[in-house]
């Protein structure tokens, strides 16, 4: 199977990629040569569907400034784990430093355990501070909040998905645009949000999407069958998310939720996707949503 992609690599192309693929494990061609820009979402994404296929043959990658911008972002430190990368592509990442010092860019972290959350933690701080304060004119108790909701997503790798992840964040303007947003991307390959809830004693007949209501809307913790409130961090996350102006998406399974001004829009029978991921949108503190 041969699939090409152009445009932007966010979480529409990678929805295509995943729909092109399905239950397939070999792939011969990934043509990625038309793609222009890629987001945070798009790139971990790439990486987890690539390391959940048992071959790609070959991946066809974009121009020299795509390429370039991928680098800096640390996409092919994580990437050569798990592709057979080219020799000029090897050489073009030695060449270029990841942007550890960069004050709009969180390069891509992998999460495996409690020290790389830590260890991540302290490096997404200090940038991430950067980028809210001086790019977006957030307030440092704003931050803060943001930084706790962030210690939370990284921390629900660790303890509910039995799995890796990866968190990623790159700041933009709009299209037309000198306002200037953050995108952010949180994401593993675990058990997902529906087999958390089932596993802690929820009915077995769980939908994806009954799950993230119980996780995400109704804030019920997988660990309680009662009705404890708690939802793995999205109470948190929708408070400070909202009180930012911005907007999230959760996807699990075959069903993403996005909430935007606290209306919540589901999208049902997608592609399947192993884990839970999330894409945490934050604009300027003059900016908000219409």
């Amino acid at each position: 199977m041969d699939i090409s992609i152009k445009g932007t690599l966010d979480r529409e192309k990678i929805n295509e990629i995943l729909k092109y693929i399905k239950d397939q494990k070999i792939i011969s061609t990934l043509d990625l040569s038309r793609v222009n820009f890629v987001k945070p979402y798009g790139m971990v994404l790439l990486l987890q569907i690539v390391n959940n296929l048992q071959e790609i043959e070959r991946i066809i990658f974009p121009d020299y400034s795509t390429l370039t911008y991928m680098a800096r972002a640390g996409f092919f430190n994580q990437a050569k784990e798990i592709m057979n990368l080219d020799r000029k592509i090897i050489e073009l990442n030695n060449n270029i430093k990841v942007s550890e010092d960069n004050k709009t860019l969180i390069a891509i972290n992998k999460i495996q355990n409690r020290e790389d959350i830590v260890s991540t933690l302290y490096v997404v701080n200090e940038q991430t501070r950067n980028i809210l304060i001086n790019s977006l004119g957030y307030k440092h108790k704003d931050v803060e909040d943001f930084l706790v909701l962030l210690s939370e997503l990284l921390d629900n790798i660790n303890r509910h998905s039995g799995s890796t992840g990866f968190v990623s964040a790159q700041s933009y303007r709009y299209r037309g645009s000198n306002l200037k947003y953050i995108s952010v991307c949180v994401s593993d390959t675990g058990i997902g949000i529906k087999k958390s809830f089932i596993n802690n004693g929820y009915q077995s007949k769980l939908s994806h999407k009954e799950a993230i209501e119980l996780a995400v809307i109704k804030e019920f913790s997988s660990k309680s069958i009662n009705g404890q409130r708690g939802g793995n961090g999205y109470k948190g996350i929708k408070e400070k998310v909202e009180k930012l102006s911005g907007g999230f998406l959760v996807r699990t399974g075959d069903c993403q939720l996005n909430v935007l001004n606290k209306v919540y829009e589901y999208t049902t029978n997608m592609p399947f996707f192993l884990g839970t991921q999330i894409e945490i949108t934050l604009p300027e503190k003059s900016l908000t949503y219409i």
